[in-house]
This record gives C-alpha cells, structure tokens and sequence, in this order.
C-alpha cells in the first residue's frame, strides 16, 4: 500500500496539536521519545533530539504505514506549550 504522505501531514496538521498537549511539563522540555493516535487511527511515534547547539531536530515515524520514517527538519518550542515541526521532503509544517 502506497504512503500517501499529504494525508499523514494534513492529519497531523488537524490532530497533532491536541495529541501532543498533555503529554509532558514544559519545564521537563520535549526532548524524547512521544508517541499518539491521529484522527483514531494513526499510530505515530515522534522522536525530538536536542544538539548540543541546543537546536532541536526529530523524526517522524507513521506506525501503521509500515514504519516509514521522515526527518523533522526544524523543531521549536515556546517553553511553554506550543511546539512546531517543519517537515521539507514532504513539505508539511505543524
């Protein structure tokens, strides 16, 4: 079964922020290992690595679309709350 990439990125656009806003402090960062369900159904897991530059950069893993991996390009993060994936070999932002 082909990955139809846009799907992924669109559901992540609709459903990340909700996935991923209860799942750690902010003071304990967002570095590590996160894994949800997007729109009920896709299993995701997303890994955030800080260099030591302190910039953040991930990969993002769609589970139950044979494990495929993209890199996460560019991470932010307000300290708060608010975090944002760019996404360029698909062209996706959230």
């Amino acid at each position: 079964m082909p990955i139809e990439w846009w799907k992924c990125a669109l559901a992540l656009c609709a459903y990340g922020p909700a996935m991923w806003a209860q799942a750690a402090p902010p003071q304990a960062g967002i570095a590590g290992e996160w894994d949800g369900v997007i729109a009920g159904k896709l299993h995701v897991v997303v890994r955030i690595e800080k260099a030591a530059d302190q910039s953040l950069h991930g990969e993002f893993e769609s589970v139950d679309q044979g494990g495929a991996k993209l890199a996460i390009d560019e991470v932010s993060f307000d300290g708060k709350q608010a975090v944002r994936f760019e996404l360029k070999t698909i062209g996706a932002s959230v």
